[in-house]
């Protein structure tokens, strides 16, 4: 509706068919979409009754053979695929950790003698079966073949890296901003950890030292990760921490890391902390009112932060001639000082011009029924010259209704000023610039005495200026 307003103001005709057509193709092709990637979707389509859940032996191994029990292709049930089709597959036992708690799903490769597939995400069905989205690289394979699975160690080495860091972060931030903070969400990827957690404001650069301080300390302590099973009972009596919303079964998966955090977790997970290298925080923003977010990286992410943050430091001090990086604060205070000066310089030299233009303004004003209107287009002046100027021109003028424009930023403004002898007469700067800026599709308002406004529609502007004496006539007492 909005869109049909502004273009009906341009005389710009909307086809409303067409558009009606191509948002119900657009619906349908994302239907094909979802129905090709919904999980519960792909498992009624599967006859899973009675079969097993997929044995997961990630936690241990990256590598195992597996027999294929299922194969999709396009959404459908397939017994086979061949190269070049993008197709889902279930197998008997995978190392393939399926998307979990804000885990992201493994990636790697399923070989057998006649096939090659890539596999580009894991994801686990409501039934306990995992779920491989794949290509096909190279042969063919089909339902009942044998191979072997193997995940991508490096990047769930990386995973890991930033799961494990995710869990020393929550115990941190506990520790630095109190009992109230909980998770409220993350997503761990290979390339950085993004935490969600409660906390009532944006946090201090003193208390993200203070957190990543605590983090990296737990890091160079190279303390060793227990992961062991237990039941939730035993588990709660350990101290372990549990998310607030999830759901557990009887048996539960506890994470510790001695002395620095305990909590109930499927994910995986460094054997002992320094491996992660090292962590660093990237940002800390609003999700929500009362949910905070944290983005931090580890291990090969901190390097690849450094190098870009080394690399923007040389560029910067390139642009500025510096053979020697350490010379960029120097620079830049001497810079910024400079401009400083150089601003006070320019504003000093547009009051004098302003001034010449007023006196010449102040010379050949129009009469409206007894009235004096000024009105002046300023090139290169900002709003703060015009409401300067129009101070001005209150001063010289108390009869007088002045009506300064200029463009800035893609932008024009308009001010309108009116003395006191003219606010007795009925002028109203708010109302005057109201109605003037409506003629250029713009809008403003103000006080009696002065006014401002916009329009987006810079070429108009003067039509704006020129509605000014009969809006005046309009209001005379």
């Amino acid at each position: 509706d909005l869109t049909r307003e502004i273009l009906a103001e341009k005389n710009v005709e909307i086809d409303e068919e067409g558009f009606d057509e191509l948002m119900r193709t657009s619906r349908a092709r994302n239907r094909e979409i979802t129905k090709s990637q919904d999980v519960a979707w792909i498992e009624e389509s599967i006859d899973l009754k009675g079969e097993a859940p997929t044995r997961f032996v990630g936690y241990d191994v990256l590598s195992c053979g597996a027999s294929v029990l299922h194969i999709l292709c396009n959404g459908e049930v397939a017994e086979d695929a061949s190269e070049g089709d993008e197709c889902s597959f279930v197998l008997d036992t995978t190392p393939f950790y399926a998307e979990s708690g804000g885990q992201v799903g493994d990636t790697g490769f399923f070989r057998t003698e006649d096939a090659v597939l890539r596999v580009t995400d894991t994801k686990k069905l409501p039934s306990g079966h995992t779920l491989h989205v794949a290509k096909v690289e190279s042969g063919y394979i089909a339902v009942g073949a044998q191979g072997t699975a193997e995940v991508d160690a490096e990047r769930r080495r990386s995973v890991m890296r930033n799961h494990t860091a995710a869990h020393l972060l929550h115990a941190a931030l506990r520790k630095v901003l109190g009992d109230h903070v909980h998770q409220a969400g993350q997503l761990v990827s290979e390339q950085r950890c993004r935490f969600d957690f409660s906390h009532f404001s944006a946090m201090t650069a003193e208390e993200l030292r203070e957190v990543e301080h605590l983090v990296n300390e737990a890091i160079l302590a190279d303390i060793p990760v227990g992961c062991s099973e237990h039941s939730i009972t035993e588990a709660r009596e350990m101290g372990a921490m549990a998310l607030f919303g999830e759901k557990y079964g009887d048996i539960v998966r506890v994470v510790d890391i001695p002395g620095a955090s305990m909590e109930l977790c499927g994910g995986t997970h460094v054997s002992n902390t320094g491996k992660l290298g090292l962590c660093r925080i990237l940002s800390e923003s609003s999700v929500a009112a009362g949910v905070r977010r944290i983005e931090l990286a580890t291990g090969r992410g901190v390097l690849e932060f450094m190098d870009e943050q080394q690399s923007l430091i040389h560029s910067a001090a390139a642009v500025l001639k510096l053979n020697n990086p350490g010379e960029l604060v120097s620079r830049m205070e001497t810079m910024a000082a400079e401009h400083k000066e150089t601003e006070r310089q320019l504003s000093s030299l547009r009051s004098k011009l302003a001034d010449v233009q007023l006196a010449e303004m102040y010379k050949t004003p129009a009469d409206v029924d007894g009235l004096c209107f000024y009105s002046a287009s300023f090139d290169g002046a900002g709003v703060e010259d015009l409401r300067s100027m129009a101070d001005k021109i209150r001063d010289h003028a108390p009869n007088g209704v002045a009506a300064l424009s200029c463009v800035v930023g893609g932008k024009a403004m308009l001010v309108v000023c009116c003395g006191k002898e003219a606010l007795a007469r009925g002028m109203h700067s708010g109302k005057i610039v109201k109605e003037a800026l409506a003629v250029s599709g713009g809008s403003g308002g103000g006080k009696p005495d002065m006014a401002m406004g916009g329009t987006a529609q810079t070429g108009r502007i003067g039509e704006s200026v020129a509605a000014v004496p009969d809006i005046m006539r309009k209001l005379m007492k």
